[in-house]
């Protein structure tokens, strides 16, 4: 006799990482395009504050709409799951700003690639459909080519993915998921690197 359990908590890490993708992609990128759209895009390059105040801006404002969102969220979680949130709650949030802050840079970088709200829009949403299939949420790493399965551990979705549901589900310290957290880590910090080079040409430009 097996105890009936709900799927639920087996979807969550993949529901958590898909809402911050997706808002992360859609939202920064959003920002970032409409600003130099918008009619007092001149009057703010002209200014003699820095470039840098206006990403940051754009970045704290998409982190805060995330935290509110994962907000509501793990607090509906917690009437289904509470045991299982209250010995990872401080590994889980850590794990989840960094996420949270891979995916605004990397909405940031397509914001200042693409000029118009259309083509960002586009972009935006075919790179999360692409770093969506390139996971194991759509089919497993097992059934892709062997050429595929050794890239896929690198796809930020597939490693953000992968680390929410061993800490949610399986408890896993952050120490037997070192691997995965590097690879978070690593992301984090090149695209930081690529929206400094890209702020910093756009700005001579």
């Amino acid at each position: 006799v097996a105890q009936e359990k709900s799927g639920l908590n087996y979807f969550f890490p993949t529901l958590i990482a898909l809402i911050v993708m997706f808002v992360g992609l859609f939202l920064a990128s959003s920002l970032e395009v409409r600003e130099r759209s918008e009619r007092a895009a001149f009057k703010n390059m002209i200014t003699p504050t820095s470039r840098w105040v206006f990403v940051l801006a754009n970045f704290v404002t998409s982190m805060l709409v995330i935290i509110t969102q994962l907000t509501v969220l793990f607090a509906i979680a917690v009437f289904f799951f509470k045991e299982q949130l209250v010995h990872v709650f401080f590994p889980v949030t850590g794990m989840l700003l960094v996420i949270a802050g891979l995916f605004i840079l990397l909405g940031t970088l397509i914001g200042m690639i693409f000029k118009s709200p259309e083509t960002t829009v586009v972009g935006a949403l075919s790179l999360g459909f692409i770093l969506l299939f390139l996971s194991s949420t759509v089919l497993p790493v097992e059934a892709m080519p062997a050429v595929m399965a050794k890239i896929i551990p690198y796809n930020p979705f597939y490693a953000a993915q992968f680390v929410l549901s061993k800490l949610l589900l399986f408890q896993s310290s952050l120490k037997e998921l070192l691997p995965m957290v590097l690879v978070l880590g690593g992301w984090l910090m090149g695209l930081a690197v690529l929206v400094l080079v890209t702020t910093t040409v756009r700005r001579n430009e």
